[in-house]
């Protein structure tokens, strides 16, 4: 059940000013971004309409950052919270000034996100922001933010999940060919051949994900009846 808290219109003033009073990230189209402690709370500047959000609680998956908790006024999202992830590597003035990340901890770094998106697809979720502005990897695991506006739907995801995915890798081969080629980025010519190939090694892990599930159910979502 999706831990949802209700607040009236001078609750959610007060929260709202506690929460902007600490260090905001750099703020989006949507809304801006708080960090307190280990913690982001990200304040809408426009309510949100949705009537079935998804909360960590319905669906644990350790890369898809669902919200912990769900702040509403009227019925109506106006903020929500989920943990807070440092040294985000896929930054592009990582790749151009400091280095291109260790391409070993990506291919490990996608066997859970591979196994998270199929999960999460067999559940008929349709991941919406899964795109690479709203994938964050810190060095040893790759995140995925903004997801408030996944849908539940009628039928299997996984091969519009799976074009994100695709997506999201091709910008990050891409991302790597800018820093080697255009900031000189160093990286060596067996790690560059291991990035062009990441297509072809999502694909590998998608069968095993596929073979490991065959015999047996997926992690079911938990929805309030």
């Amino acid at each position: 059940m999706s831990l949802i808290l209700d607040f009236n219109e001078k609750e959610k003033e007060i929260f709202k000013n506690n929460i902007e009073k600490h260090q905001s990230l750099k703020p989006g189209g949507e809304g801006t971004c708080y960090v307190i402690n280990d913690d982001t709370y990200k304040i809408y500047k426009e309510e949100r309409d949705i009537e079935n959000p998804i909360c960590k609680d319905d669906l644990n998956l350790k890369s898809f950052l669902f919200p912990e908790e769900i702040y509403r006024c009227n019925n109506k999202i106006f903020s929500y919270k989920t943990p807070y992830i440092k040294n985000n590597e896929f930054k592009i003035p990582s790749f151009c000034n400091w280095k291109i990340p260790n391409i070993d901890k990506i291919k490990k770094a996608l066997i859970p996100l591979i196994k998270d998106i199929y999960i999460l697809s067999k559940n008929n979720i349709y991941a919406i922001n899964l795109t690479w502005r709203n994938t964050l990897f810190n060095g040893e695991n790759i995140y995925i933010i903004d997801t408030l506006d996944y849908e539940i739907v009628d039928e299997d995801q996984l091969e519009d999940n799976l074009k994100s995915l695709k997506n999201i890798i091709t910008c990050l081969i891409a991302n790597v060919n800018l820093a080697h080629e255009a900031y000189h980025v160093e990286i060596s010519e067996n790690d560059l051949k291991e990035y062009q190939n990441l297509h072809i090694y999502t694909k590998e892990i998608l069968k095993q994900v596929q073979e490991e599930y065959k015999d047996k159910e997926v992690q079911k979502i938990k929805r309030s009846k």
